[in-house]
């Protein structure tokens, strides 16, 4: 989780989707990704945040 809050705040978005996936397959659920999102796009801007939840969407589906 904490690579990916790094990645997100970098705006990183390649390396973020790739560990999304990584995260997805140690158990970190859409609505977990979704909320670690919310949480820091507070911080670190809410243009990041849009930018990131279709990365979530590909990676998890609907």
């Amino acid at each position: 989780m904490i690579t990916i809050e790094a990645l997100f705040s970098a705006g990183l978005y390649p390396q973020l989707k790739a560990h999304l996936e990584l995260g997805k397959k140690h158990g970190i659920t859409k609505e977990e990704a979704v909320e670690i999102v919310i949480q820091l796009a507070f911080y670190c801007g809410w243009p990041k945040a849009w930018s990131t939840f279709p990365l979530i969407e590909e990676v998890y589906g609907d």
